[in-house]
């Protein structure tokens, strides 16, 4: 967020003048968002990492590996499809079904180790060149 905020300071002061006001809300704003990202990551910190350690050493005691394996693959997959960008770009993709999109996505980042940034760079290509072959088809058919 700090790297955004030093970019439209340097654009407001050189490129693109803008009233002080209006600026100063945005410092603010941008001060705002930092502190909540950091009282966030603290609070999922403090609140995580307990639960975190005390099922991994349930798990490990079992001795179980068909259940540990069963239940890191569940929760690599919650934390999956919880991701909100996987959510914005189910939404963006509206002749897919999200809960389809959702599924491949999550399997394919957890199943065959691909980053999601590949998935989701994959994903927009398709979704963009599926734009294109959309328009041609309705200029095929207004032609015909």
């Amino acid at each position: 967020m700090l790297p955004i905020v030093a970019i439209v300071i340097v654009l407001c002061l050189f490129v693109m003048p803008m009233q002080a006001d209006l600026l100063l809300c945005f410092l603010i704003g941008g001060l705002l968002i930092v502190a909540g990202m950091g009282l966030f990551s603290l609070g999922a910190e403090q609140a995580m990492m307990p639960i975190g350690s005390k099922i991994g050493t349930a798990l490990t005691k079992t001795k179980n590996l068909p259940l540990i394996l069963g239940v890191s693959f569940l929760l690599g997959f919650a934390i999956t499809v919880a991701e909100p960008d996987l959510q914005v770009l189910a939404q963006t993709v509206p002749h897919i079904k999200s809960s389809v999109l959702l599924i491949t996505v999550g399997k394919s980042a957890i199943i065959e180790n691909i980053p999601m940034q590949a998935a989701y760079i994959l994903l927009f290509l398709l979704n963009f060149t599926n734009i294109f072959e959309k328009k041609t088809a309705a200029k095929e058919a207004v032609a015909a």
